[in-house]
């Protein structure tokens, strides 16, 4: 661990901080999956995710030049 963190986490309120927000974005992150999980739609593929974030990545470049 850096010796910052280590500093900030050594603060009481600090350390209720961090672990408010620990627990906000756990359960933001649980929902999310949630809702990915009861999603209806069919999955599809890693390779075709990929390739349909580089199509849109392509277009955006083509559109600034």
């Amino acid at each position: 661990m850096p010796s910052y963190l280590g500093e900030l986490l050594d603060r009481g309120s600090t350390t209720i901080s961090v672990t408010a927000e620990t627990k906000s974005h756990d359960a933001w992150f649980r929902s999310r999956v949630q809702e990915a999980l009861k999603d209806p739609r069919p999955p599809i593929s890693h390779a075709h995710a990929l390739h349909q974030l580089q199509t849109l990545i392509d277009e955006k470049r083509q559109e600034q030049t």
